[in-house]
């Protein structure tokens, strides 16, 4: 094996656990929340990657105002890119495991990119 193979493995290790190499189990799967705290003057385009062990599934959304949704996975990775308005808006994705991540922006073309398992 040379250096270069062996310098990949970490990267590649990491890029098979986050999409879903391992069958997940019921037990694995967790109920997540990605919710956008937004004045109705602030637009926003998000894409949310949902991994559910076996598969890798995007959705794409868009918005203004205030919005959640609810997914079932073992993780999730989201972007959000604000499109309109001058306020700021937040990005909080939770799940029913106690996790919470927030992340917050302000302006036109501003992105968060957020993830939780």
């Amino acid at each position: 094996m040379t250096l270069q193979r062996i310098l990949r493995l970490p990267a590649l290790l990491a890029l098979l656990l986050w999409s879903g190499a391992a069958a997940a189990t019921e037990a694995d799967m967790t109920h997540y929340t990605v919710e956008i705290q937004a004045s109705d003057r602030v637009a926003y385009d998000v894409a949310c990657t949902v991994n559910t062990g076996t598969e890798v599934t995007r959705m794409d959304f868009s918005g203004s105002g205030s919005l959640q949704r609810k997914f079932v996975g073992t993780a999730i990775r989201c972007s959000l890119v604000q499109t309109a308005g001058r306020d700021g808006l937040a990005l909080v994705l939770s799940n029913d495991r106690g996790n919470r991540t927030r992340s917050a922006t302000h302006g036109v073309g501003s992105r968060i990119n957020i993830g939780i398992r």
